[in-house]
């Protein structure tokens, strides 16, 4: 649920433009998948995201961009890709100060349109245990 100030805490469409044009910059030099921005328009992915964005924490202005999955069906985004820009929207966004409850709520809300966006068939199953949140040392390694 959106509450007065969200926005705000974000620092404003200043702010989250900032915020995001950072998490673009984040995905394209990924590297796993920083293949899929190659040769793209960073500055008007990252206006989109902010955009989009806006519009979770109560801005005024409307999402521009075509529809997600118009958009991201090409590109073949596999449930590995999407999964690690979950991961790479959660590292930018701590990184970058934004409130806890506001990155929870952001990532839930992208991990929601995953069915819509990543391809139909793939080789990562469901149940696999995937978390975006980031992981400790692996105890069983030396």
């Amino acid at each position: 649920m959106t509450t007065e100030g969200d926005l705000e805490r974000l620092g404003g469409a200043v702010g989250l433009r900032r915020t995001m044009q950072d998490f673009v910059r984040a995905m394209a030099d990924d590297f796993v998948i920083g293949f899929l921005f190659v040769g793209r328009d960073l500055d008007r992915i990252a206006q989109h995201e902010a955009e989009l964005a806006g519009v979770l924490f109560g801005g005024q202005d409307p999402y521009t961009g075509r529809g997600l999955v118009a958009v991201h069906r090409p590109l073949k985004v596999h449930r590995g890709h999407f999964r690690r820009r979950l991961f790479v929207l959660r590292t930018s966004l701590v990184a970058s100060g934004t409130p806890l409850d506001l990155v929870e709520r952001w990532v839930q809300h992208h991990a929601s349109m995953e069915d819509a966006i990543v391809l139909p068939f793939d080789c990562l199953p469901d149940d696999h245990g995937y978390t975006s949140e980031p992981r400790g040392p692996d105890p069983d390694r030396n």
